[in-house]
């Protein structure tokens, strides 16, 4: 028979600046409570945590990580160590390539060794920022070379693999488990 060990505990919201983690103070406090309004509700209200709606998970193989920002480096990764991913590894040098009207096509050009540096300095707010950018610098590369270059067919490759990999991982598990604005209003309106 299972029984329930509950014990009380505390907890503390933290932050790390210079290298130590030190607890936010009630200013702070209250600006992520404005600043994430679903967040502050569940904060002064935790029986709200128990209404949430639970992402499904696609198989009960799925390896669930317990934030998000590991779940994309694990997919980044994965899909650094592909063979074909080698021309996303660094940023496009058009002198080096040759291709000096890239930035005239390109306007908004991204590489994973760039985001693999952003996920490294939290710099994304959430998993589908990640997602936005790996998306982008296929975009990109398509833009640029087209779909029949050889470029665009190791494009290709990367993509499925990412597919792939974005299922595996069950990324949306981690996209549901941030509501964007329009459902964390809706989700306050009907608690109200």
């Amino acid at each position: 028979m299972k029984q329930d060990n509950k014990i009380a505990r505390t907890y503390a919201l933290v932050v790390f600046k210079d290298g130590v983690y030190t607890e936010i103070s009630e200013e702070e406090l209250d600006d992520l409570k404005s600043s994430c309004p679903l967040l502050g509700q569940l904060m002064e209200n935790q029986e709200l945590v128990s209404r949430l709606k639970e992402p499904d998970l696609n198989d009960e193989n799925t390896p669930l990580y317990d934030n998000w920002e590991k779940a994309a480096k694990r997919l980044l990764n994965s899909l650094w160590r592909s063979n074909s991913a080698q021309i996303f590894h660094n940023p496009v040098d058009p002198d080096r390539l040759g291709i000096p009207d890239y930035f005239e096509i390109v306007k908004d050009p991204i590489d994973f060794g760039t985001i693999k540096q952003r996920l490294n300095y939290s710099q994304y707010l959430c998993i589908k920022d990640v997602m936005d950018d790996i998306k982008r610098c296929f975009e990109n590369c398509i833009v640029y070379n087209g779909e029949d270059s050889p470029a665009g067919q190791r494009c290709l490759t990367v993509m499925q693999e990412f597919q792939k990999l974005y299922c595996q991982l069950n990324v949306d598990f981690y996209a549901d488990l941030v509501p964007g604005d329009a459902e964390a209003e809706q989700f306050l309106e009907e608690e109200a």
